[in-house]
């Protein structure tokens, strides 16, 4: 997985392993199941790329901090002080198929807690993206998610992080590959195995309590 810094909806469903495909398939497992090819380039294909204002027009916007919600958050405007955490995963899983942990941040969060959850990911688990996302709230402008599960934030809380990633992430159908895709649109830092795992991700929070 690709550690970027802006993922539109289109992207992110890519670099989750959701293919939105109608072509290049290919046959696989005794029921003669269909799927895309993988690494196969198709013009049928979403390629998280092309057509991209579908998603997103390509506004700053999408991804920093406005003076008005600057001016918002330094206030206290919309915010709780106390530390607020919740989590919740559905019964209906979501479509996080590789197994991945997703982190998600307003613009306008504290940036020394965006540092500390971002660390804090980097540090469990290969499998991750983040990226900005400016329609979290900002009582909680931190959040987690992954197959089925996702945690909401005020602040960071380092051991109910370390068991959510320990608890769900690899969960997805396809959580066990660990073949890397070929998105790279906007990436801007590549996701590495934490000392102590592997690219498998074998060993998720190494060296940590």
């Amino acid at each position: 997985m690709r550690v970027v810094s802006l993922l539109p909806l289109s992207a992110l469903l890519l670099a989750l392993g959701v293919s939105r495909c109608v072509g290049q398939f290919m046959r696989h497992g005794d029921a003669g199941q269909m799927r895309a090819a993988m690494g196969v380039s198709s013009a049928d294909c979403d390629d998280a790329q092309t057509g991209l204002e579908m998603d997103w027009d390509g506004s700053a916007d999408e991804y920093t901090c406005s003076a008005e919600e600057q001016s918002g958050a330094a206030s206290g405007t919309g915010s709780v002080l106390e530390s607020k955490l919740e989590r919740m995963c559905l019964q209906v899983p979501a479509d996080f198929q590789h197994g991945a942990v997703v982190m998600l941040y307003h613009p306008c969060a504290d940036s020394s807690e965006v540092d500390k959850l971002k660390q804090l990911v980097r540090g469990c688990i290969r499998k991750h993206v983040i990226t900005p996302y400016n329609k979290l709230p900002m009582e909680q402008p931190l959040a987690l998610a992954t197959w089925g599960c996702h945690l909401h934030m005020a602040q960071v809380d380092e051991a109910a992080v370390r068991s959510f990633i320990r608890e769900t992430a690899l969960q997805g159908t396809e959580g066990h590959l660990s073949r890397e895709g070929q998105y790279d649109y906007m990436l801007v830092q590549k996701a590495q195995p934490p000392v102590g795992s592997d690219i498998d991700d074998s060993v998720l929070c190494p060296n940590q309590p």
